[in-house]
């Protein structure tokens, strides 16, 4: 510098020149450090986040089991389905035993008629069309063992008639038992199968 410079503007100066050495590698040293704690403050932030959205999730947990076990309970025991390894033996099965329990219970089979297979989510529902004959003691043995019985059968579509035991003008004569025709569906399930044979 020029000797008709002032001293105090030469020590001016070279104080501005410290600054800014100083500044230049304070903000070389500053500026990445502030950067990972603002890093760091949005991972914190995160994972604050993911934590209470974990810490809900396991809060669900026993709800969910206890519904899960609710869930499984409501499903048929295979005792409660009926057996057979294709919709056709189930159906068959189901004839099978609804002819043994009409018989058993003193009733004469006239016929069984087996009606389309409905698939109900996992299960299919299997269902047969029967016509018996018999007294009235007859059919209600037949109702009683049917839903009371495994596997779980259910009946629709109960159709009742007077055969005889009733004279030409529609009163009942004491002497004679009444005879019904009786035409119902019984229904069972069975566990579903994609692409059973019929």
């Amino acid at each position: 510098m020029p000797a008709s410079v002032p001293l105090w503007i030469r020590r001016l100066v070279a104080l501005a020149l410290l600054l800014a050495v100083v500044g230049g590698v304070g903000a070389a040293v500053a500026l990445p450090v502030v950067d990972a704690f603002e890093a760091y403050d949005k991972s914190i932030a995160d994972l604050s986040f993911r934590l209470a959205r974990f810490n809900r999730t396991a809060a669900e947990k026993a709800p969910l089991l206890a519904q899960v076990k609710a869930l499984e309970a409501r499903v048929p025991k295979d005792s409660e389905l009926l057996p057979g390894d294709s919709e056709a033996l189930a159906g068959a099965n189901l004839q099978e035993q609804v002819k043994q329990i009409i018989i058993q219970s003193a009733g004469t089979v006239e016929s069984v008629q087996t009606l389309p297979t409905v698939a109900e989510g996992v299960l299919d529902r299997i269902a047969i069309r029967v016509q018996f004959t018999g007294a009235v003691p007859v059919m209600q043995r037949v109702l009683y063992a049917v839903e009371s019985g495994e596997p779980r059968l259910f009946v629709d579509n109960l159709d009742t008639r007077v055969v005889s035991g009733q004279h030409r003008k529609g009163t009942l004569d004491p002497t004679r038992a009444v005879i019904l025709r009786v035409i119902l569906e019984i229904q069972g399930y069975r566990r579903g199968g994609a692409g059973d044979p019929a």
